[in-house]
């Protein structure tokens, strides 16, 4: 099943305008980047209020219930002897929480629109899709990651990568510079001065370089992860992170930052889409997929009754 989500003592009015969900009212609760592809109610989400104080924290407030994209319409609203709700940070904004006996799966979680790319086992062998960003080796400099194409005056396709992964492509060229300060520098006229004064960068680094990556097809950030971990369903392991990373840079360029000093300008810099006149363009959020509607429509969601 799906994450929920509660705003504290916000009536349903404010988060639901019509049939949309308020982005600023998201953005003001720290859900604007996990709930980026959810904009429609009740094709994206559900919407309920819950009355007094038997909101989680005793508190009033809306519960945002996601549709799944593989599931449709679930359990909705406020459950309290169903659901295990955690703070988002100090809680005064939001919470989150899941069903304890059905937490979600990737499946649950993933976005309508997801990049395509390799698949990762987690600890408990659910399969998380993970966009490729570099794998120039193999004649694809932005990997999966969504591109247009323009011809040059030999014929040859060149790609253009859209702007709003422009942050995954750079993410890459640090994930290989990651690798490749895990090596103390080699060759020819490196002194042993310089080999003394190398310094890894540290695995933490490395681990919320995969929970962005995650971002990207799920909706799943570092809160989700947390109530994930506590209801036995952990994500990120040292082997999981390294894995994620590896394929957002295909395993080859890893290989290769084992014997080359760090390297941002491996590849150039991505193109870019030209503007379409009256096209509109959403400002990408970092670590999520641009938000997208379903190539058709889920099944219909049953109206909310507050509680």
């Amino acid at each position: 099943m799906v994450c929920y989500y509660f705003l504290p003592r916000i009536p349903k009015e404010r988060v639901a305008i019509g049939d949309e969900l308020d982005r600023d009212v998201l953005a003001a609760a720290g859900l604007a980047d996990v709930l980026a592809d959810v904009r429609r109610v009740p094709v994206h989400a559900s919407v309920s209020y819950v009355h007094d104080s038997v909101g989680p924290g005793q508190q009033p407030g809306t519960v945002i219930t996601p549709v799944s994209k593989h599931r449709g319409v679930g359990p909705i609203g406020n459950l309290p002897d169903r659901q295990t709700w955690r703070p988002i940070g100090d809680g005064k904004q939001a919470w989150v929480g899941a069903l304890t006996k059905e937490p979600p799966t990737p499946l649950d979680l993933e976005r309508w629109q997801p990049i395509g790319g390799l698949k990762v086992l987690d600890p408990a062998s659910y399969e998380w899709l993970v966009p490729v960003a570099r794998a120039a080796n193999i004649g694809m400099p932005y990997g999966t990651l969504p591109q247009s194409y323009t011809f040059d005056a030999a014929g040859e396709p060149v790609p253009s990568l859209l702007p709003a992964y422009a942050w995954l492509w750079e993410l890459g060229g640090q994930i290989r510079d990651w690798y490749a300060s895990q090596h103390p520098p080699e060759g020819e006229g490196i002194t042993p001065e310089q080999r003394a004064a190398h310094r890894a960068q540290p695995l933490a680094w490395l681990i919320k370089a995969a929970a962005r990556v995650l971002g990207v097809n799920y909706r799943c950030g570092l809160a989700e992860l947390n109530l994930l971990h506590e209801l036995g369903r952990p994500v990120l392991t040292q082997e999981t992170a390294h894995t994620i990373c590896q394929q957002v840079v295909n395993y080859e360029l890893v290989e290769q930052a084992k014997k080359k000093p760090p390297d941002t300008g491996s590849a150039p810099p991505p193109s870019s889409w030209p503007s379409s006149p009256g096209a509109e363009t959403r400002p990408a959020s970092p670590g999520t997929a641009p938000a997208g509607a379903p190539s058709s429509p889920p099944p219909s969601s049953t109206t909310a009754t507050d509680r």
